[in-house]
């Protein structure tokens, strides 16, 4: 599981791995998605 976990910590630190993140990230804070998701998964707020 070593080999997963360094793998996975490599694309985290690469380019397209940072661009991933600051797009989720900035989709988290996105009101209209975050209702969206909340309608799906039945929660409120």
């Amino acid at each position: 599981m070593g080999s997963l976990k360094n793998r996975l910590s490599k694309f985290a630190k690469s380019s397209k791995g940072i661009k991933l993140r600051d797009e989720a990230m900035r989709k988290a804070k996105d009101p209209k998605v975050r209702a969206k998701i909340a309608k799906k998964f039945g929660k409120k707020g």
